[in-house]
């Protein structure tokens, strides 16, 4: 059974939840997208699923042979993604709010991001990427990290660091977020608070 038919099985469990089934035009393949739109936070069989499927794309692209952090690369993608339950994520496969082209035709979708800038909160034009597969997000991931140079980076306070300094994201808690995320995950990261 695949991950989107298990997410899709939750839509029964999920009206108790606060589950709501919504319809958008994937852009991808011109057709439907059915997507969970999640009250009051996403389910722990949800999570669960979005874990399990996180571990096999990251397998898929032989991320290990990398020798960054896996924790990293889960937590980013719980945060952004939502643990898989955004609509970016859901009829996109994008897990990062990665811009720009992906793998699919067409490579893109249009959209709007939630950006800081100058201390204010504003939402601007963008151009988010659209993947096949978990895997396709995860290599676009790949293939940023290391056009970086962050890949060379295996502390994870660092690596985030690079990450909010070329721009991953504008949140100038992001990278905070991320460490703590590690650290509920289970990476053992030690983190202080964020700026307030």
């Amino acid at each position: 059974m695949s991950a989107a038919r298990r997410l899709g099985g939750l839509l029964v469990a999920g009206s108790a939840i606060g589950a709501i089934l919504l319809w958008s035009k994937n852009v991808i393949a011109g057709a439907t997208c059915k997507y969970v739109k999640y009250g009051g936070g996403v389910p722990k069989p949800a999570r669960d699923a979005f874990v399990e499927r996180m571990a096999q794309a990251a397998q898929a692209v032989d991320f290990a042979k990398t020798g960054l952090p896996y924790g990293i690369l889960l937590a980013q993608a719980s945060i952004e993604s939502g643990w898989g339950g955004s609509k970016l994520a859901q009829c996109n496969n994008n897990l990062f709010g990665i811009k720009g082209a992906g793998d699919c035709n067409p490579p893109w979708t249009l959209g709007k991001a939630k950006e800081r800038i100058a201390g204010q909160t504003v939402w601007v034009p963008a151009k988010w990427a659209n993947f096949s597969s978990y895997a396709g997000s995860i290599s676009k991931w790949l293939e940023k990290v290391i056009m970086w140079g962050a890949h060379n980076v295996k502390d994870p306070a660092r690596f985030v660091l690079y990450l909010w300094a070329y721009g991953w994201a504008t949140d100038e808690n992001y990278g905070w977020k991320i460490l703590n995320q590690m650290s509920a995950l289970g990476y053992g990261i030690n983190v202080s608070p964020q700026v307030e």
